[in-house]
């Protein structure tokens, strides 16, 4: 019935991921980039690509990408302090906001659950169990739900009940093997209280109660801590109260009935160790228990082999005590004529044991007895040598209680718990060296019969998975040697339990063996993938197939393969996107390394998984949608705040964000220009209306845009050719309020006169009253004096920009926005244009327009719209700077405008319409590019028929092209149209050749971090004397950018959903990842 009912998910395991068992030389969890990065993502609950190997196999060698990349952002978040520190306040924060709730759960559920929990049940750890022992690997299963103070109800109650049942289930398991008994259970004992301070107050009551001794503190137990048990407390306590005494006796005889279940059932208890005020009272416990379980067993009386414990303690090498608590521990069993049962571990609280010993010393009062030094050792070579030490004595005891001859020689049974594989192979060397174990010829140390049931090693459950994977092939014995400490317990319920075990483990995270390394060898790990799957797929067809391994087979060819691969990759990993999504991450281990542009750029894995880890993000609407609420939540939350922040800066900012500061950006645009890429750089900090006229941000920006235009000059001034460096520059974000540039817009489109453009119409001479006409007027229709005075001190600013841009040869991109502000950006982007780009014979950098205006091909006017601005360009002179986009603010647009039948409604209502504008609009463009190129540039450059028949412009108007497009269809159509135009001409190769001049009238743009696989074609495929293509790059202070960050995905979401988008950026960063391990 257990195993029919339990097989409902693959164990996600194996000995190449991190989720899986680790095996020594194993690939586990990869860059988990996000995300890491991540953190992402984010991005990991995915069983994508698991391949099983037979359980004959030495290791089995199954992989997961998904676990890889999952393990790599989880381990690279564990390696943030901050982040660790307040995880609690995170998931407690996150937990009472609904929405933000659900998502973190999913969150936590696809990474740090999916990382270290092996699932919500006892049922659904059975897959897990099932793979672990096909591995040579045993399990000690900790039901992970604590006991909570501020919690209602009795949930220690159902924790006891649980505990019984996982003796239960371990047994049950058990049952199907071949012998071993290797499931066990581990308890807690503050989980099984009320409140764990009566296990605190029972420690104080216990060392006030024994003898003297020179134990160091938390001491060791005598005959007195087990007649509490027995006889209630011996004297009068100030320190425990009646509820106290009754909780603890019901403990008492809850945890006599778990173990006399195990014991009959053949499964072993261990009793974790907890922090040293608790540890005087847990040791009472473990002693009673051991000297009434770990008696010799009658024949028949239980499934474990003859003269071995039920109960094992903990001890814990960081503590001072531990040789002389070792030594009476050994004295007491041998008295009383029990098997000693000792998990010995180094110790997970190091930080708050020193800790607790200042604030002990800092309160004590006079007469208080305070030990000197804390209960732990100051440095870890003492740790060691206190493990180490610990080690051989306890091999040394077992060794002599198999050569005696005397029955009631005292017996022992050994957990080696450590991540330190030093110890390990000193554990493995005292075994040899006192006859426990021998070499035989292969190499293996193989065991004496029977102490496989005495010795044994563990490691906690997705982490050192190498080194479990080590123990298990290094060891020939009839059952495991090596263990894996496998928490499970429902999501919710376990959220306290990964925060608060982050926090107690913290010296084993950042030690040997810890976040760090395991991030590491994640990353070594996967770059053996590609051999390793090509090695299996050899060694699986060299031999003929049945039955399981056909399947496993087929299941193989079907992952290689190409046509499948990309699929199941994609979407599996998109699972583990989405649910790692916040998680990024940190993705701090994630350097960028850019290619030369001789050769095709080559991503590091680790932005790979982080781009994909971030695209899962934004293919959430409702993360998107949540984005800036989720942000300002954290935001204002002191601790939270600086974790949400390091998130972002490794995941979202790394991906969209060139940098704090400009000169942050140097070296990415220094590689960019080293791949034939220009640059448009954006200060993206906007001012927030929320804040009014209390900051004074929107001054910080005007002068932040000067010192772009001087940045991207001295970065011009070191580069050869035509400057392709520009600035960007967004209008809303340089008035005191953005309502003033609304406000502006509403008076100029009732103010114009009428024509037939449609809304939100085109400017024209009329709209310079706002800068120079009267004010009263002015205030009369519906404008403010001070929207007058900021709107005319913004236009002075701007003129000042203008300035110094054309001084240094800089161009400006003013952007476009919402159709309520369009009006009046047209309005300064005319009255700019018709000043700053006349022609001028003696300025080398003004042969181009310096100003160029944003066309959004999603607005209905955009064609009429376009053709009057040439028209106006032609009337007065200038030379016209366009940049062509489809639009970002559909949604928002539809929102504001319900009625579509209205004549007013200004965008397209279909896609396709959208698309038909900006190629009607493109090849306009391109048509006046060519006479004007026919006329003024080289000679020898002719049009086509169809540029006759264009509008009736003079020759001499001078156009400059941005075409800002993620678009490859788009992009495809400008080429051919650029070489119909005779303005490029086509190679036998498919190379596109610019005319000479060409390249300094017309460009390509994207976004930076989306449709690099664009930009990069783009690169490849297009020859000329400059780069062709410009990466739109935004920067800024990362407090400062968190606003646009978020408030750019709820504008953008019309992109990051269509053609070239979130998902599709997603994708094609799959199949890059897919590529790069599988070839």
């Amino acid at each position: 019935m257990l195993l029919r009912t339990c097989t409902r998910r693959a164990p996600r395991i194996g000995s190449h991921s991190a989720r899986q068992l680790h095996t020594s030389p194993n690939p586990p969890g990869s860059s988990r980039l996000a995300w890491g990065l991540g953190a992402s993502a984010a991005v990991a609950g995915v069983a994508g690509m698991t391949i099983y190997a037979d359980s004959n196999t030495s290791p089995p060698g199954t992989t997961s990408l998904g676990s890889l990349a999952r393990s790599y952002v989880v381990y690279s978040l564990c390696s943030v302090s901050p982040l660790v520190n307040h995880s609690p306040s995170i998931l407690s924060t996150c937990a009472s906001i609904p929405g933000l709730r659900e998502l973190s759960e999913a969150v936590v559920r696809r990474t740090f659950f999916a990382q270290f929990v092996g699932g919500d049940s006892l049922p659904d750890t059975l897959p897990l169990i099932t793979s672990l022992r096909q591995q040579n690997t045993g399990t000690l299963l900790v039901y992970s739900v604590e006991a909570d103070d501020a919690t209602k109800g009795a949930q220690w109650e159902k924790n006891v009940q649980e505990i019984l049942a996982s003796v239960n289930f371990a047994g049950d398991f058990e049952d199907t093997q071949a012998g071993g008994g290797k499931t066990w259970v581990a308890v807690k004992l503050t989980a099984l209280l009320p409140s764990p301070d009566s296990l605190k107050r029972l420690s104080t009551f216990l060392l006030a109660s024994r003898s003297k001794s020179n134990v160091p503190y938390p001491g060791t137990p005598d005959s007195t801590d087990v007649a509490f048990f027995k006889q209630g407390p011996a004297r009068t306590s100030t320190e425990l109260s009646e509820g106290d005494v009754a909780a603890l006796h019901e403990l008492y005889q809850s945890l006599r009935q778990i173990c006399a279940q195990a014991k009959k059932r053949g499964v072993r208890i261990t009793v974790d160790a907890e922090h040293s005020w608790y540890q005087p009272g847990i040791d009472a416990f473990v002693t009673a228990l051991s000297r009434e379980f770990n008696q010799p067993s009658t024949e028949g009386g239980s499934k474990i082999p003859s003269g071995q414990p039920v109960v094992y303690g903990t001890y814990q090498a960081y503590l001072r005590r531990t040789p002389l608590h070792l030594a009476h521990a050994l004295e007491d069993a041998k008295k009383h004529g029990y098997s000693l049962g000792v998990k010995l571990v180094r110790g997970a609280y190091h930080g708050q044991e020193i800790a607790y010993h200042e604030k002990r010393m800092a309160t004590a009062k006079p007469g208080d007895e305070v030990e000197p030094n804390p209960a732990v050792w100051l440095h870890k070579h003492e740790t060691d040598r206190c493990f180490d030490g610990a080690a051989e004595l306890l091999i040394r005891h077992t060794s002599g209680s198999l050569t005696s001859k005397y029955p009631r020689q005292l017996k022992l049974g050994l957990l080696f718990g450590t991540h330190n594989k030093q110890s390990c192979e000193h554990v493995l060397n005292c075994m040899i060296s006192s006859g426990l174990a021998q070499k035989n010829e292969e190499g293996l140390a193989e065991v004496k019969p029977g102490v496989e049931d005495m010795i044994c090693f563990g490691q906690l459950y997705g982490m050192r998975d190498d080194l479990t994977n080590w123990i298990a092939s290094v060891f020939k014995s009839n059952s495991p040697m090596a263990f894996k400490y496998l928490p499970y317990g429902a999501l919710a319920e376990v959220m306290p339990y990964l925060s608060r075990r982050a926090i107690e483990n913290q010296s084993v995270l950042s030690g040997d063996g810890g976040a760090a390394a395991e991030r590491r060898r994640a990353g070594e790990l996967i770059l053996r993938l590609p051999s390793l799957h090509h090695n299996m797929l050899l060694g699986l067809t060299r031999r003929p197939l049945q039955g399981g391994k056909q399947l496993m087979l087929q299941r193989l060819n079907r992952t290689f393969h190409k046509s499948h691969l990309s699929h199941n990759f994609t979407r599996r990993v998109g699972t583990w996107g989405i649910g790692l999504g916040s998680c990024a991450i940190s993705l701090g281990a994630i350097a960028t390394i850019y290619a030369d542009s001789e050769a095709e750029p080559v991503t590091p894995l680790g932005d790979l998984l982080r781009s994909y880890f971030v695209y899962s993000m934004c293919s959430v609407p409702t993360l998107v949608n949540w984005s800036p609420t989720i942000l300002e939540t954290c935001a204002s939350v002191p601790g939270i705040r600086e974790v949400s922040q390091a998130f972002v800066r490794r995941t979202f900012f790394a991906q969209f964000v060139g940098g704090d500061t400009c000169h942050d950006t140097l070296p990415l645009i220094s590689s960019l220009r080293n791949q034939n890429k220009g640059t448009l750089l954006a200060y993206s900090v906007e001012v927030d209306e929320a804040r009014g006229g209390k900051a004074d941000q929107w001054k910080k920006n005007v002068e932040e845009m000067i010192a772009s235009v001087e940045f991207a000059a001295d970065f011009e001034d070191t580069q050869n050719g035509p400057r392709k460096t520009w600035v960007a520059i967004k209008l809303s974000a340089l008035v005191p309020t953005a309502d003033s540039l609304k406000r502006m817009s509403k008076f100029l489109v009732e103010s114009r006169p009428k024509d037939e453009v449609p809304f939100p119409g085109t400017p024209g001479s009329f709209d310079m009253v706002v800068f120079r006409g009267a004010k009263d007027h002015l205030v009369k229709s519906g404008l403010t004096e001070e929207d007058i005075n900021s709107l005319r001190t913004l236009y002075e600013d701007l003129r000042t920009v203008c300035k110094r841009a054309r001084e240094r040869g800089i161009r400006l991109i003013f952007d476009a926005e919402h159709t309520w502000y369009q009006p009046g950006i047209d309005a300064f982007v005319l009255a700019l244009s018709r000043e700053f780009n006349k022609p001028s014979k003696g300025d080398r950098h003004n042969e181009q327009p310096l100003v160029y205006a944003t066309y959004q091909a999603y607005l209905k006017r955009t064609p009429a719209h376009l053709a009057r601005s040439i028209q106006d360009a032609r009337d007065f002179g200038y030379l016209l700077g366009v940049k062509l986009v489809r639009g970002a603010y559909y949604d928002k647009e539809t929102a504001e405008h319900h009625d579509v039948e209205n004549p007013s409604y200004p965008v397209w209502t279909e896609k396709p319409q959208t698309d038909a504008c900006y190629n009607t609009c493109a090849r306009l463009l391109i048509n006046e590019l060519a006479r004007y190129h026919r006329h003024s540039g080289p000679q020898g450059v002719t049009s086509s028929s169809w540029l006759e028949k264009t509008l009736h412009v003079s020759p001499h108007t001078g156009i400059g092209i941005l075409f800002g497009t993620h678009n490859a269809l788009s992009c495809t159509y400008i080429l051919e149209s650029l070489v119909d135009a005779g303005l490029a001409s086509r190679t036998a190769e498919d190379k596109i050749i610019m005319k000479d001049g060409v390249e300094d009238r017309l460009c390509f743009g994207q976004l930076y971090g989306m449709r690099d696989d664009l930009t990069d074609w783009m690169v490849q495929t297009v020859e000329a004397k400059s780069p062709m293509v410009l990466k739109y790059v935004p920067y800024g202070a990362l407090a400062d950018v968190m606003p646009y960050l978020a408030r750019r995905a709820i504008e953008n979401q019309s992109v990051l959903g269509g053609e070239g988008g979130a998902a599709t950026e997603r994708r094609m960063v799959g199949q890059k990842i897919r590529k790069r391990l599988f070839g």
